[in-house]
């Protein structure tokens, strides 16, 4: 994963923030037959990191990075 592990764990720290209402989000996504992707971004949208993401990480990494790393912080939600 590009993104540095201080980045990583600000993503993980405003997601954490969030959690409850993400666990409440996964069954209507599933039952919406929605992406765990679209899950994931739109988790990243609540938690509010979209002006984080531009402004810091889009500068040395892309979605593809992100991606990861948001695959890699619901991965441990079970998503």
């Amino acid at each position: 994963m590009k993104i540095t592990i201080e980045h990583y764990a600000h993503i993980a720290r405003a997601l954490n923030d969030i959690k409850p209402t993400i666990l409440e989000m996964i069954p209507a996504y599933k039952n919406a037959g929605l992406s765990d992707k679209r899950l994931q971004w739109d988790a990243c949208y609540q938690a509010g990191l979209t002006t984080f993401i531009c402004d810091t990480i889009y500068k040395y990494c892309d979605d593809t990075h992100i991606d990861t790393a948001l695959r890699q912080y619901f991965s441990k939600l079970g998503v």
